[in-house]
């Protein structure tokens, strides 16, 4: 009898070991599974049966989201293309995006069966050769999934086969639309998920300017801990620079901020994946925070040790933390672009760890241009876009000259662009006025510390030109004025901000 009873209980561990393959307990005691597949470049054409594989496509992130929870999983190819996704809970519906990790870019979507972008995990499940093509923005498996896998909530809009919003970053012509009927994690259905969309509800207005987005989410996932993460170009261009600027370098400043329920619970952040022109750049100081003791000070190169960090922010002046932060220089303004992908791997004092991502929607190429000034109603004097060199005064060196009775300035400017060429209506227009005693601008000659810095009414003149009026007080603090440092800045709703500076000596 006991033989017996033994006997059963060994055929039961045994047929329990078998059925780990299929799928696992998770940590909650909900069943997982994994989802496999193996990533090559190729070329996709009409139909599931013409997808071609041509090579093996090793150090890419599959970043797969659970579209309830919003949890992020990461997983990178192998030297064969390799993947594999553990601990999805069974039934889950993932969105599946691919991301370069060797140029640190954005690529696009996994898309099923030709028309979707959620895949329902009922089981564990092989996803074989998924080719992915570029010149299309977008990825395939090269078999057809059984219906029951695909969820047809992620069906998104689609142009000769490819989601509208592919090779795109989810901005621009074509992928607008009307009021967001989409699901949570592609609201827009263009067919990029709001982790990667620069414009999440398709209102052709861009997250960083759009009160409605969710931008400063997005990248957290599930995360209980992060509770915000941003990374904002700023540009900031003297006036005789601003034909030049793209030429030169460190020009165009990166800002990283992540905020924490508690940031003193967190013992290190470190990039994991990031652009090729990262190892060019050198930090910057900031004139918000200071940084704990281990950060490398403004100018060294960003790379330390082999990797990239963010350092603990504390309130200026003080030891209390409010976030984690860098500030970093960029070598050339070109190198930068949208689609660039930065994730980041949290540890936590805890030794517990999680990844966030943050994702570059846009990038200042054009700052708000000087068109027209005119001082205290005398004569308007036209400039030219590209022969600011040549037009006495506006810099430093050669300020612009008013007389002594002149108590504001008219200024008329363009609007910033992006990457594309395409002008950016920003949230608001920022007057930063720096006073000093010298015309020359002399070192201690500072009288204020732009204490002066207000929002601007600017008024929209049509041909994508704005105008606003400054005041230029005569005195400040009972000390006269001779020279004064205006800054024009165009900002967006978390930061970011394009301005031109101009001098004018009294």
């Amino acid at each position: 009898m006991r033989k017996i009873v033994f006997y059963s209980f060994l055929l039961l561990l045994v047929l329990l070991v078998a059925g780990c393959g299929q799928s696992s307990s998770g940590g909650g005691g909900g069943e997982t599974v994994t989802v496999t597949g193996q990533l090559s470049t190729g070329t996709i054409s009409t139909s599931i049966a013409s997808v071609r594989a041509q090579a093996v496509a090793s150090n890419y992130v599959v970043v797969a989201q659970d579209v309830s929870s919003k949890k992020l999983y990461s997983v990178v190819t192998d030297g064969s293309g390799n993947f594999q996704i553990s601990g999805v809970p069974k039934d889950a519906s993932l969105v599946l995006s691919l991301v370069d990790n060797t140029t640190g870019k954005y690529v696009g979507p996994v898309v099923f069966n030709n028309d979707y972008t959620g895949l329902t995990c009922t089981g564990t499940t092989s996803l074989g050769v998924i080719v992915f093509d570029s010149s299309k923005g977008m990825a395939t498996p090269s078999t057809s999934l059984e219906a029951g896998k695909l969820n047809s909530s992620y069906k998104p809009r689609l142009s000769s086969g490819v989601p509208v919003g592919a090779r795109k970053h989810g901005k621009g012509p074509g992928t607008t639309t009307g009021t967001p009927t989409g699901p949570s994690l592609d609201a827009d259905l263009d067919g990029i998920p709001n982790l990667f969309d620069a414009d999440n509800n398709g209102n052709g207005v861009l997250d960083e300017f759009d009160s409605g987005s969710n931008l400063e989410k997005e990248g957290l996932g599930s995360s209980s801990k992060a509770t915000s993460v941003i990374v904002f170009p700023n540009l900031k261009i003297d006036l005789q620079d601003t034909e030049s600027f793209i030429s030169q370098t460190y020009k165009l400043f990166l800002a990283f901020e992540i905020d924490f329920a508690n940031p003193d619970n967190v013992s290190s952040i470190v990039l994991t994946t990031i652009p090729t022109y990262a190892a060019n750049c050198v930090f910057d100081q900031s004139t918000a925070y200071d940084f704990e003791a281990s950060w490398p000070g403004e100018g060294a190169t960003w790379l330390q040790s082999g990797q990239y960090h963010i350092y603990k922010a504390y309130q200026k002046g003080t030891t209390n933390t409010v976030k984690w932060a860098s500030f970093i220089r960029v070598q050339n303004a070109t190198d930068i672009n949208a689609g660039d992908c930065f994730r980041f791997l949290i540890t936590y004092t805890d030794s517990s760890t999680e990844e966030i991502y943050a994702y570059v929607n846009y990038v200042w190429r054009g700052i708000p241009k000087l068109t027209c000034y005119q001082f205290s109603g005398g004569t308007a004097v036209n400039i030219t876009p590209g022969t600011y060199g040549s037009v006495a005064g506006g810099s430093s060196g050669n300020p612009y000259t008013i007389t002594t009775g002149t108590t504001e300035a008219t200024y008329t400017f363009t609007k910033p662009s992006d990457e594309a060429g395409s002008y950016i209506d920003a949230n608001n227009y920022n007057w930063s006025c720096f006073y000093y005693s010298s015309a020359t601008f002399a070192p201690g000659s500072l009288i204020n510390n732009n204490v002066d810095e207000h929002l601007t009414t600017v008024t929209d003149i049509g041909g994508n030109q704005l105008q606003t009026t400054v005041a230029l007080p005569i005195t400040y603090s009972s000390t006269t004025v001779h020279g004064y440092r205006l800054e024009v800045e165009a900002n967006s709703l978390t930061g970011d901000n394009s301005s031109f500076t101009i001098y004018l000596g009294r």
